[in-house]
């Protein structure tokens, strides 16, 4: 009792359960939901839903530029809130640029989106939330605001489950949940905007030659971090479409089901771990020159956690999904217990991914995200050529993705132990 109270104590372990209390709560709300969600809508239109959030997923890491990472980092509150003008106005910059590439790729080739159609453009305004979000969750980590962050994680998965169940006992479909999606991410995004400054009142205080300094003082974050994340999104998301393209929508929405329950404990451990350890990271490599001691104490708690959380979903889920989601949800359970071992290690690497960006080597990151995106995109084409089952198709994706993880961990544990490099 005596070192759970000590370690409790410890502001940086204690930031971590606070942040981390919120994600639990927000993700047992989806869990209890998720059952009720698949006997109100067909796993047809949980694969349309979920293509729709592959672009939602892809580029709101990227969206604002990772700009907005920078509010972490900034030397001081009045480079921070300058940082808010820029990570916004690159945020409606891209947030345009995206909706054109968008319309055009409709016009030469829908066929990757069958069933869903012009519903995909509700990705856009999702998208112009979410950059606002990115925007605030950096600003109040940088103010370790950790009890608010963690209230609107609970208060947006309430909202969402509410609504997805009221509007799918009215048959709303695909629309039904893309609708309580962005209404779940407007009422989290106006909770967050009460407790920091007005954007106008800081639009008013950065002067433009401001704004160009932080552009170029920053630049490694858009030429180099943004590409690296995006194609990290690319590598998961663009999954639920091969799927889509190689087997059928059906089983795109199996997979998507599976996916999200994986990725349950990857949100509830990897983001808020990652959160703190990014502001814990940057603390240390300031005062010690290195920030080694609080990446190795991080990878072996998350080591601890990871492998046994997923070594029981390798056993029973199967059986739970069939008992929980309803008959023929077994096979999501299989693909859950063939991507198990990738996803612990992956919660390891994902938490500490930040550490590229701690060490100003985002060039690196860049390098082997770019492998990642090769190896997923290579493994389609296998499976596309040899015409393999889903089931093989995902073992050898698993199989590769998790060996190119332990690589990540053992490259950023030697970063964490090189001397203070220039971030910018």
């Amino acid at each position: 009792m005596n070192n759970i109270k000590s370690l409790l104590k410890n502001r940086y372990i204690k930031n971590m359960v606070i942040l981390s209390s919120g994600t639990l709560l927000a993700q047992m709300i989806n869990v209890i939901t998720t059952p009720i969600i698949t006997r109100l809508y067909a796993p047809e239109q949980l694969g349309a839903y979920f293509s729709v959030l592959t672009i939602v997923s892809i580029f709101t890491p990227v969206i604002n530029g990772r700009y907005d990472m920078a509010i972490v980092l900034s030397d001081s509150d009045e480079e921070s809130e300058s940082l808010i003008v820029v990570s916004f106005l690159f945020g409606i910059l891209f947030l345009i640029i995206i909706g054109f590439c968008l319309f055009i790729f409709m016009q030469v080739n829908s066929t990757v989106f069958n069933g869903i159609d012009n519903l995909i453009y509700l990705s856009l305004p999702i998208l112009l939330v979410n950059s606002f979000i990115n925007i605030l969750a950096n600003y109040h980590n940088r103010h370790k605001n950790y009890n608010l962050m963690a209230s609107v994680y609970v208060t947006q998965a309430l909202y969402k489950a509410i609504t997805q169940v009221s509007l799918g006992i009215v048959k709303f479909g695909i629309l039904g949940l893309l609708i309580s999606l962005l209404l779940s991410s407007l009422v989290g995004l106006k909770k967050q905007a009460k407790f920091m400054p007005k954007f106008h009142e800081l639009y008013m205080r950065t002067k433009t030659i401001g704004i160009t300094k932080l552009v170029k003082k920053y630049k490694k974050q858009p030429l180099y971090s943004s590409p690296a994340i995006l194609m990290n999104s690319l590598s998961f998301s663009l999954m639920t479409l091969f799927i889509n393209s190689l087997y059928s929508l059906k089983d795109a929405g199996y997979y998507s089901i599976a996916y999200s329950m994986l990725v349950l404990p990857l949100t509830l451990i990897s983001m808020n771990v990652g959160r703190v350890f990014f502001s814990k990271a940057s603390e240390e490599l300031q005062l010690n020159g290195n920030f080694h001691d609080v990446f190795k104490k991080t990878a072996l708690g998350l080591t601890i956690l990871s492998v046994p959380l997923f070594l029981l979903l390798m056993i029973f889920a199967e059986r739970f999904f069939e008992f929980a989601f309803g008959v023929g949800w077994g096979r999501a359970g299989v693909i859950v217990q063939i991507l198990s071992p990738m996803f612990a290690v992956r919660i390891v690497a994902s938490s500490l991914s930040l550490s590229f960006i701690v060490g100003g080597k985002q060039k690196i990151e860049l390098v082997l995200q770019s492998i990642l995106l090769i190896e997923t995109i290579s493994i389609f084409y296998f499976a596309l050529i040899f015409k393999l089952s889903i089931e093989n198709y995902l073992t050898i994706y698993g199989s590769i993705l998790l060996i190119t993880y332990l690589v990540w961990i053992m490259i950023m544990n030697n970063l964490s132990k090189q001397k203070s490099v220039g971030r910018s």
